[in-house]
C-alpha cells in the first residue's frame, strides 16, 4: 500500500550509505517495467505506479531529512570554528 502522508518517520534507521541501496531498488523498477512491456501491459499497470510513487515519495523525505542535517552540520562547524 503507498505510504504517502505518514511523513514523521525516522529514516535515521534506514540511512545505510553504500554502494547498491537506492541502485538495486531502481533496478528492480527498470526490471519490472520490462516484465510488463513484454506481457503487452506496459506502464499502465497500477502496482507498477503505485511503486513508482513510493519510491518518489521515499527519495523526497530521505532528501528532505538530508538537507536538514547538512544545514545542521554547517551551523555546528561554524559555531565550533569561533
Amino acid at each position: 500500500m503507498p505510504l504517502k502522508g505518514s511523513s514523521n518517520c525516522n529514516w535515521n534507521s534506514i540511512c545505510k550509505p553504500g554502494g547498491s541501496g537506492i541502485f538495486m531498488v531502481l533496478l528492480v523498477l527498470v526490471w519490472w517495467r520490462k516484465g510488463l512491456d513484454a506481457s503487452g501491459k506496459g506502464a499502465g499497470d497500477k502496482r507498477w505506479e503505485d511503486a513508482i510513487d513510493d519510491v518518489t515519495w521515499v527519495l523526497e523525505q530521505m532528501m528532505k531529512v538530508n538537507q536538514h542535517m547538512i544545514s545542521v552540520a554547517k551551523t555546528t562547524s561554524k559555531w565550533f570554528a569561533l
